[in-house]
This record gives structure tokens, C-alpha cells and sequence, in this order.
């Protein structure tokens, strides 16, 4: 499997982390005072975004951004679930809404982050049969230099074209979408009730299952190489679970392990 550039990635907890995908040679990035990193999204090269939340700070988490050279980071404001667009250098993310307790998707210019416009309320959380609550609210997924995808208060997917604010619905039910497939314009998406990634054509709707991804989360995919890397679990001695990190070539239809016993949340590709 052809691999290029770097992974940049955090477990969940409050570190982040890189691998040189080549090479394969790990480094730590730096630990920070805070309880959990998620949801990276690239604003730069050398520079990222994460959503930061401790539980002292709870309902409301901070959106940072972190120089990956200098090892420096600083708070942009409140927010989760950050998605940067270079082309409009607009950042989605979703917040709360102080008046009503109602979390939303807003949008802003990444000059003015504090100065942000309302998109869409956020889809409740799904109530499991054990009473148990799976959230379906995830970072907006860039699928052209104009347009994202996410997930409405409806449950259904629908696109979002940030030039001229217009909202589209897609047909697509009960879907999460993860990964921009560039190579075939594809989206790759987990439906929750059949719990299985498939590969959607948009402008057909035409679902293909993808198996491979079975049980994968944190997603990443490599535009250059065509490939995705993502985290599974296994059982370990059958009283534990332990995280291995993966890479799934489109290619060679082929998956490695990148790295054993380390979990991937969220990560972003840099080249």
C-alpha cells in the first residue's frame, strides 16, 4: 500500500499525535490540560484545528488552533465539530445556542470567527432500546470547494453551498457522512441502522457496501494516494479491547496495520 505525507491524529484523550506515513516513525506532538481532543480539521499545512472540552467547561467545548512546528496553541472561540474550507477560508462548526439550549450549525468567516451566521439545528440524539443515547450530529464534510454535506434536524443528509447560503436536500436517510472520496466524487458514509459504511453516488443515490470498513472509526482519507486510515478494535486476552491503526487502499484493495495497540479519534492528512 502507497502511503505519502503525514497523519496528524488524536486518540480521544489529550494528546496529538503523527506518523510519518512513509516511514512510519511516530512522534508525540504534546499533551494539553484538557480532557478530551476531537474533530481535527486542517487550516494549513503546519497548522490545525480541534475541538477541546473538559468536563469542567461542559455543555460548551473550545474550538484551538495548534502550530504543529512551534507546538503552540490558542482558543479561536467556543464551538464543536470544526470543518475548515481553504477556498472561502469560511469555518462551519456547531454551537450552542445560549437563548434556547438548541445546538446549531453556523457558519463564519475564519477573519471574524466570533461574527458566525445560523445554518441548521443540529439533529436530536438517537435513543438506543437500552435507554442508552448515540449521538448523529458530525462535523460537516467538505464535498466541493463551495459545498459541504451534514446532517439535518430531519436525520437526512443535506448540502450546504456557502457562496450563496442555499440549503439542498438529498434523499439520503439515517447516514453519517466521514470521507470525501476524490478520486470518484463518492461519499462514504455509516448508516447507523444497518451499522455499515457504504460508498454513495450522490447524483444517482446508488449505495455500494464497503465491508472492509466494518467496526472502523476516525476516519482519514489520503486524496494523493487514495487510500483510507482508520482505527478498528479487538479483543485482547477476551477480557480487554485494544485499537490498532489501519490503511485501506482503493488501489490494491489491500489494508495494513499502520500502527498496534494506539487508536485514532479524528486526524486530518497534510502532505
Amino acid at each position: 500500500v502507497k502511503l505519502s505525507g503525514q497523519l496528524v491524529y488524536s486518540a480521544g484523550s489529550n494528546d496529538i499525535s503523527l506518523i510519518e506515513l512513509r516511514s512510519l516513525k511516530y512522534y508525540s506532538l504534546g499533551l494539553f490540560s484538557t480532557d478530551s481532543i476531537n474533530h481535527l480539521t486542517k487550516l494549513s499545512d503546519r497548522v490545525i484545528l480541534f475541538e477541546d472540552c473538559t468536563g469542567i467547561r461542559k455543555p460548551n467545548c473550545l474550538l484551538r488552533e495548534f502550530d504543529i512546528d512551534a507546538k503552540t496553541s490558542s482558543t479561536l472561540r467556543s464551538g464543536y465539530l470544526p470543518t475548515y474550507i481553504p477556498e472561502s477560508k469560511t469555518l462551519l462548526f456547531y454551537d450552542l445556542d445560549e437563548g434556547s439550549g438548541q445546538k446549531w450549525l453556523y457558519v463564519a468567516d475564519m477573519r471574524t470567527p466570533s461574527i458566525a451566521q445560523k445554518i441548521a439545528k443540529a439533529p436530536a440524539d438517537m435513543v438506543l432500546p437500552n435507554s442508552l443515547t448515540y449521538p448523529l450530529i458530525t462535523q460537516p464534510l467538505q464535498i466541493s470547494n463551495d459545498e459541504v454535506i451534514f446532517v439535518g434536524e430531519d436525520q437526512d443528509l443535506w448540502i450546504f453551498q456557502i457562496s450563496n447560503s442555499k440549503l439542498t436536500p438529498t434523499g439520503i436517510k439515517a447516514s453519517a457522512p466521514y470521507v470525501w472520496r476524490k478520486r470518484t466524487q463518492q461519499l462514504i458514509s455509516y448508516n447507523w441502522k444497518s451499522q455499515e459504511f457504504y460508498q454513495i453516488t450522490l447524483k444517482t443515490g446508488h449505495a455500494e457496501k464497503l465491508p472492509q470498513l466494518k467496526g472502523a472509526s476516525g476516519l482519514v482519507y489520503l486524496p494523493n494516494d487514495d487510500v483510507i486510515i482508520y482505527g478498528k478494535s479487538r479483543m485482547r486476552m477476551l477480557i480487554s479491547e485494544t485499537y490498532d491503526i489501519f490503511a485501506y487502499s482503493f488501489d490494491t484493495k489491500k489494508e495494513i496495520k499502520l500502527r498496534t495497540r494506539s487508536h485514532i479519534s479524528s486526524g486530518v492528512w497534510l502532505p
